[in-house]
């Protein structure tokens, strides 16, 4: 099997080979490179001319190489050819087509979409890290992000060649690929050899354990401390690990994946430093807060950390040596497991993670024998929350950053009334019919997962969506019902017969129906309700819009105008595209996506 891997210095100077920078105009809701085409948010459509950027047009390019970088508002953007491409914040589709290649494509912020060929690219889910020379790094290294982004990939037949495409940031089990609009998955190893097959080179990133992006530590000046992070950092492809220090006092330093904290004597400093764990090609970041008194006050100096042990071992029952949550009812059959980083407890009906610094904000309530509450009672970040069987009910203050799973095919529920749900928490249901109603508070740049069975996913009149929040309806017939005011959503339409009603008042929406052969439902309650627009997208012969009662299918559609909906159809290309040659290329439209 010959497995064709990118050369990174190949990559090197394809990122630095944009010299001209188009740009970006806040009008702009689209923009393609190769024809040289804005498109507003009203559908007008603006030609560029490329002597204005002094651009000289090349093998049927109007803007090749050259640079953009999107607004925050969350752009579709086509490439060219040696062309940089830069979604900025929110949500993006970023495409880089058959026949146009050597380009990079960067998402930065936000669940982003990327609809990529086997073109020499060079793909990063997340960001760049600024400088990263200067830190003995290799000059062009990608930054993980905290939400999940869409890979689809286009199989031209012509398998892996010397002109792979390489995906730096792929993260394993939380980013999705899809090949001619299937989705594939399976253990690791094999899924990277088939999709290098087809010409994409697939670096999985390092993964980091959730309790390990915000560290906490006091010192004595003149002593030493070390966080060993073996076991706790791994890396899906066996790729060999670093730790680099990114930012802080000239005392902390790292070796291998170790961290040295040494704060000379006389040193007095609260402060935050930075650090990352990389593979050469994506790194993922994460703090230490440091607290150092001088050697004569009366602190305790701490002995070393040790390893904390992977999350997939089995841990001993132990008492708890320091903070624990608050319990409600009997805990007696509770197990708590406590490293220096962060409390794990584990109950019969699921397990939930917490930073240590976060464990006194926590209620466990177990009194009912089908429902577990969980209460917070300020902000908390960081929870990893395992929902295995019966119901978890979320109350309190604010959760941000954070991961809850529901185990597959137990029929689990998740309810919760919290303050704000934001941060790129991130809510994935596993198969079965699982629910999940969020009852009131802000929702804020999430991403909701379905899996496989009947989901359904409940977002209450008193909720208000911010953020471009995530909807992704995977496999099965999953419903999303959504009485919430929706600011910006986006909802991913997977395999199966889903269905989504909007009753509140919406000022964005973003509904692709996807690429199966079911037949989807969207239901909106009244036009009246949408201040800006929603759109539809691939919209196919099987799938229904219903607006106020009043049906609309395929044929309809082709003939109906609404002035706050707008309906794209499976295949349809842009209306308004300048003329090419009978064998081009050219990008398919922007009513694409």
């Amino acid at each position: 099997m010959s497995n064709h891997q990118v050369d990174d210095s190949e990559m090197l100077d394809l990122v630095s080979s944009a010299s001209v920078t188009i740009p970006w105009n806040i009008a702009w809701q689209e923009l393609d490179l190769i024809f040289g085409l804005g498109r507003l948010a009203s559908g007008e459509q603006v030609l560029l001319n490329p002597a204005d950027f002094g651009v000289i047009p090349a093998g049927g390019v109007q803007l090749p190489g050259v640079e953009v970088r999107g607004s925050d508002a969350g752009n579709i953007i086509y490439a060219s050819s040696n062309s940089s491409v830069y979604g900025g914040d929110n949500s993006d589709s970023l495409y880089s087509i058959d026949g146009y290649s050597d380009n990079v494509l960067v998402g930065e912020e936000g669940s982003d979409r990327f609809v990529i060929a086997s073109s020499g690219d060079y793909i990063v889910g997340g960001s760049l890290i600024e400088n990263a020379n200067s830190f003995g790094l290799p000059p062009y290294l990608a930054e993980v992000d905290s939400v999940p982004d869409l890979f689809y990939l286009t199989n031209s037949g012509s398998g892996a060649s010397d002109n792979a495409s390489l995906i730096a940031d792929f993260r394993v089990g939380v980013d999705r690929v899809f090949v001619d609009g299937e989705e594939r998955g399976g253990e690791w190893s094999s899924l990277k050899a088939d999709l290098a097959l087809l010409g994409f080179d697939v670096n999985a990133a390092p993964m980091l354990q959730e309790s390990l992006r915000s560290i906490s530590r006091e010192f004595v000046a003149g002593q030493q401390g070390l966080i060993d992070l073996t076991g706790s950092v791994t890396d899906p492809d066996e790729d060999e690990l670093a730790v680099v220090i990114l930012s802080g006092p000239e005392w902390v330093s790292s070796s291998g994946l170790q961290i040295v904290l040494a704060p000379p004597s006389g040193t007095a400093l609260d402060g935050v430093a930075t650090y990352g764990v990389h593979d050469g090609r994506a790194i993922v970041l994460g703090e230490i807060q440091l607290s150092v008194t001088p050697g004569d006050q009366p602190v305790p100096s701490p002995a070393p950390s040790p390893s904390p042990a992977p999350s997939a071992q089995p841990y001993p029952s132990v008492p708890p040596i320091g903070p624990s949550p608050n319990f409600v009812g009997d805990s007696s059959s509770v197990e708590v497991i406590q490293d220096d980083q962060s409390v794990r407890v584990i109950g019969a009906r699921g397990a939930v993670s917490i930073p240590l610094d976060a464990v006194d904000k926590v209620t466990l309530d177990n009194t009912s024998s089908e429902r577990t509450q969980l209460t917070v009672s300020a902000e908390v970040r960081g929870l990893d929350i395992q929902i295995d069987s019966g119901a978890l009910t979320l109350e309190g203050s604010k959760v941000v950053g954070s991961t809850i799973e529901f185990a597959q095919g137990e029929d689990a529920e998740f309810v919760s009334s919290v303050q704000k749900i934001g941060g790129g928490t991130t809510i994935v249901m596993s198969e079965g019919n699982d629910s999940v109603e969020i009852g009131q508070g802000v929702v804020n740049k999430s991403f909701f997962s379905t899996g496989e069975g009947g989901d359904a996913v409940l977002l209450d009149s008193a909720v208000k969506i911010k953020g471009n929040t995530v909807f992704d309806l995977g496999k099965g017939t999953d419903s999303a019902t959504i009485d919430a005011e929706i600011r910006r959503a986006t909802f991913e339409l997977g395999k199966g017969a889903d269905q989504i009603t909007m009753t509140g008042a919406v000022k964005k929406a973003f509904v692709d129906l996807g690429y199966d052969k079911a037949g989807d439902v969207v239901t909106i309650a009244s036009e009246d309700l949408i201040s800006r627009k929603i759109k539809l997208t691939n919209f196919d012969k099987k799938d229904e819009l219903i607006i106020g009662g009043e049906s609309f299918g395929y044929a309809d559609l082709q003939s109906n105008d609404f002035d706050r909906i707008s309906v794209s159809f499976r295949g349809e290309t842009s209306a308004v595209v300048p003329e090419e040659s009978s064998d081009s290329n050219a990008s398919t439209g922007f009513d694409f996506l």
